[in-house]
């Protein structure tokens, strides 16, 4: 059975907590592009607290990483490679 793993295109440089935050997302979506992803959840994983992890957040959609479609976080220039 073949891995899977994503390439996010073009990524543009991020700050160490968006970092953290778009890893822990990825981790949680389990493969998936898109899905619904609590910001306490990701806190709790990171240390961190929400307001921290909203502003990160905030921060992914407006370099495009990310998109918030019907309460869900949605990941953008994705490629899906096999390794």
């Amino acid at each position: 059975m073949a891995k899977m793993a994503i390439k996010i295109e073009d990524l543009p440089a991020l700050d160490a907590t968006s970092v953290q935050v778009l890893r822990v997302i990825v981790l949680k979506l389990g493969g998936a592009t898109r899905g619904r992803v609590e910001y306490k959840v990701i806190g709790k994983s990171l240390d961190l607290k929400r307001d921290v992890v909203a502003k990160a957040v905030k921060r992914l959609h407006e370099k495009k990483l990310l998109s918030l479609e019907n309460g869900e976080l949605v990941l953008l220039n994705l490629v899906e490679v096999a390794s």
